[in-house]
């Protein structure tokens, strides 16, 4: 199965997506399902999944039977890509009970995005994970073109789901507008509706008579393929719906940068009687499941508000519409949609990823922030408060437009934001919310404790909370609360709950008159954080004249701190440190220290046992006990927590003291190659001698060099074939190498090497180092060898020497009776006169030539051979 791995570059991620106390579109477990797209001529869509790790994490993916596994660290992506053609995991028909949904779970947080993508009719939508779903839908879908339908989708994620649709227009596989159809679905199970005419405002929702069977279900609304605005140009739309209960009343439409043609927007009611506005205009009034649309021109953009509960979706126009007089843009997009965040469902941080397609020449961010708050926002760690302008219709929020490039992008605002990412090419386009917060926003949960706690829903570790519900609607008289932490659910509208350990916990709180039809449902993240820290410093302390600072390490989750001095009287606190003076001889004293977290949740006190006394408890030695053989280079040695008044007498066995004798901190160097030293001292009141510690001996480990130079020498003059290669001495890799005659080698082996110096820079990972200069590699002195037989009908044919270099030679040929037959600087052929040489035996004298350090050598060899034939 096709799938991909994506390293992002934002190394500087702390958080991906922070909505505090409200659901977003992070997550552990996902739901997702893939509605029909245009497919022609042979040709099938691919079913896309865009994975982003927020933390470290492993998961899976099931779909039809199958799996695929992914494991990411923080900033990953993974792709998981599938041909519908191959696989078919693509909804075609309408009306029918399939297998097709998928399922994402992952042991860390992750967001996920899908995409339907067809060469030419592509759309992408942010999936929400499992408990941001709801119970209740309204979806938003578009259809201009026949035969092409309008499409809703509902993927189950629990067994027995008992399904109520009721459609807004007859689709093709006969449900009759306005009549509810009943339908049960098992998990994983989903069920497609085709309309030939737009299904937006239909409704989906969970029907149970029993409140604590009602199960989450994920919806999804879009077409097949439509025009949009009555512009030509055919497009896919794929939309997760949100729940009715994360609907608001306060949108702001960005227009799209780029698009000469405009936009068009839906507004969609949950409830009777809602007012519609633009700018503060009156544009209508809506009732349920009804929608309003506005159009919008090129470069316009406004603010939306309705009276009640609604939801909004921006649909992107096909080239059709666009300004032909300019012609650079005249082909640009398509259509796609997006459902608007309402403005009180701001992130703070978030991921996302500019979707990379063949097509796609440009991709875009849209984002809006409140007023005098654009400058605190961030896109990949640059400052993008000046690409902001004012939003028209409402000074208060600011809005901008920005073009980044495709790929993965890091934008944080830390009073908050909503951010749209899409994208245009060529007839063809993409578009979805980067994130979303999904917080009900009919619901209000507070948590009250006995002390004063900072923020709201506020959970601490081993303290009783009293929490409370409170809704808009009246009616509700029936509460489950489901405190995430395994343990039993509790009933009331108000009810107490302690945290016995500390994580993370999703607590959801249902309000209804009994039964799933009118109920409403609040999921939500808290983080039972555990203060703790350990608390150190001297446990033997002089009576009266000492003052000693205390110190936390192993600080977690606190940002306030109470002290306590039993025995002492505190001078100076701090947030990790206190300052104290002992009192008289007390081998009781003690002191306290009481930790909070940054909500003002009090965590366990933490002691430390004090005895004033004349017998100074004298710590180890602080300093490096491994350290590197460098003659040249002094380490510091010093005492842990020192307290003012005291003297320290150092003893330094195997190295030389050479600064700080009688203070608190000492320079040692160690001059002696691969020893056992060692250092010490002995601790002193000066006021009160008689208050005297001595310390245990710390071993110290002198490191040998690190490495010796191995030569193969330069084969023959001139040449480059000498090598140097380091022989490691220990084994604390990886190493680096840096070599002066080549910066760009990284590693223990030179090569290819001519005759010369060479000097190189060893390091290991601990930090030592070794500069090996002058490495000599030479030039070897040639050697040639004659052979003691010749046979002239064997190539080379010739009698001649045979070396490893070139060298130049005279070569002296004599018989048996001392008479020279050959002389000359090549080979002997084996004639004499021309005529073939007698066999038998020979005398030869060779005198060669050759350059070594560039001088000329001259060398000369004597011997015999046999000719033969």
């Amino acid at each position: 199965m096709p799938c991909r791995y994506f390293l992002s570059l934002l190394l500087f991620i702390s958080s991906w997506q922070m909505a505090m106390g409200q659901n977003s579109t992070i997550g552990t477990e996902f739901w997702v399902g893939f509605m029909e797209n245009l497919e022609e001529d042979g040709s099938y869509s691919d079913v896309v999944l865009i994975i982003t790790a927020s933390e470290k994490t492993s998961g899976v993916i099931e779909y039809l039977g199958r799996s695929s596994s992914f494991d990411l660290n923080i900033g990953q992506q993974y792709e998981f890509r599938v041909n519908s053609g191959n696989l078919n995991l693509v909804h075609r028909t309408s009306g029918m009970v399939e297998n097709k949904g998928i399922f994402i779970k992952a042991t860390g947080k992750i967001a996920v995005h899908a995409f339907n993508e067809m060469f030419r009719t592509t759309d992408g939508t942010v999936v929400l994970p499992v408990g941001s779903l709801g119970k209740d839908y309204y979806i938003t879908s578009h259809q201009e073109v026949s035969p092409f339908p309008s499409t809703l989708l509902v993927v189950a994620s629990e067994d027995n789901t008992k399904i109520e649709i009721t459609t807004t227009v007859n689709s093709v596989s006969g449900n009759q507008a306005g009549i509810p159809s009943i339908i049960v679905l098992n998990r994983g199970q989903s069920y497609q509706i085709k309309a030939d005419k737009d299904l937006t405002g239909s409704r989906v929702r969970i029907v149970d008579d029993n409140e604590n069977d009602c199960k989450k279900i994920a919806v999804f609304g879009g077409s097949m393929c439509t025009w949009v605005g009555d512009c030509e140009a055919c497009d896919n739309l794929f939309q997760q719906a949100y729940p009715v209960s994360s609907w608001g009343k306060h949108f702001v439409h960005i227009a799209l940068k780029d698009r000469t043609s405009g936009e068009l927007v839906k507004v969609l009611a949950s409830e009777d009687g809602t007012e519609v506005s633009l700018n503060g205009i009156p544009q209508g009034t809506i009732h349920k499941g009804q929608f309003l649309t506005i159009n919008f021109r090129a470069d316009e953009s406004g603010k939306i508000e309705t009276s009640k509960p609604s939801s909004v979706t921006v649909f992107s126009k096909g080239v059709g519409c666009n300004d032909y007089g300019i012609p650079e843009l005249a082909n640009f997009g398509d259509p796609f949609m997006i459902t608007y965040s309402p403005i009180e469902q701001f992130l703070k941080d978030l991921v996302f990823n500019s979707f990379q397609m063949a097509n796609i020449s440009n991709h875009y961010v849209n984002i809006v922030v409140k007023a005098g708050t654009q400058h605190n926002t961030s896109l990949d760690g640059d400052n993008i408060g000046g690409f902001f302008e004012p939003l028209p219709g409402d000074t208060d929020f600011q809005i901008a437009r920005i073009r980044v490039s495709g790929g993965v992008h890091h934008l944080t605002n830390p009073d908050g934001f909503a951010a749209y990412v899409y994208g245009f090419g060529f007839r063809e386009s993409y578009g979805y919310a980067a994130g979303a917060a999904l917080g009900n926003l009919d619901i209000d949960i507070q948590s009250e404790y006995e002390f004063e706690v900072i923020g709201d829903k506020v959970a601490c570790l081993d303290q009783e909370g009293e929490w409370s519900i409170s809704t808009s609607a009246s009616d509700f008289t029936y509460f489950v609360w489901d405190f995430g932490d395994g343990s039993p659910s509790q009933t009331g509208q108000h009810t107490s709950h302690t945290f016995t350990r500390p994580g993370k916990y999703m607590i959801s709180v249902t309000a209804s008159t009994g039964s799933c039809e009118d109920g409403d449902e609040s999921t939500f993240e808290v983080e039972v954080m555990n203060p703790e820290a350990e608390l150190v410093g001297h446990t033997t302390v002089c009576p009266y004249i000492e003052e000693v600072m205390y110190r936390l390490v192993d600080k977690q989750d606190i940002t306030e701190t109470k002290f306590e001095a039993i025995g002492g009287e505190i001078l100076e606190s701090y947030v990790d440190s206190v300052l104290v003076r002992w009192g008289p001889t007390n081998p009781d004293a003690k002191l306290i220290m009481t930790p909070y977290t940054e909500n003002g949740c009090p965590g366990r006190p933490v002691e430390l046992e004090v005895k004033v006394d004349s017998d100074l408890q004298a710590l180890r030695p602080i300093g490096p006990e491994e350290v590197c053989f460098d003659p040249g280079l002094a380490h510091t040695y010093s005492v842990e927590a020192h307290v003012q008044g005291r003297a320290y007498e150092w003893t330094v066995t195997g190295g030389k003291l050479v600064s700080g004798q009688g203070s608190h901190e000492i320079q040692v160097i160690w001059d002696q190659p691969g020893i056992q030293a060692g250092i010490s001292y002995t601790v002193y009141g000066t006021e009160n001698p008689s208050c005297v510690g001595i310390s245990t001996e710390i071993p110290i480990k002198v490191a040998e060099p690190l490495a010796n130079a191995q030569v193969t020498n330069v084969a023959c003059a001139s040449e480059s074939s000498g090598t140097i290669e380091l022989k490691l001495l220990g084994d604390h890799g990886p190493y680096t190498y840096e070599w002066q005659h080549d910066p760009n080698l990284d590693g223990p082996i030179a090569e290819n090497l001519s005759a010369g110096f060479y000097s190189v820079t060893i390091r290991n990972q601990k930090g030592c180092s070794q500069v090996i200069k002058a490495i000599e590699v030479s030039e070897t002195v040639p050697m040639i060898r004659m052979p003691t037989g010749f046979d002239s009908r064997q190539a080379p044919g010739i009698y001649e020497g045979v070396s490893h270099c070139t060298v130049s030679f005279e070569l002296w040929i004599y018989d048996r009776w001392g008479t020279l037959v050959y002389y000359g600087d090549t080979g002997w052929d084996g004639r004499i006169n021309g005529k073939e040489a007698p066999i038998g035996s020979y005398v030869y004298m060779v005198k060669y030539y050759y350059t070594l350090d560039k001088i000329t050598q001259r060398e000369e060899k004597r011997g015999t051979f046999v000719l033969v034939r």
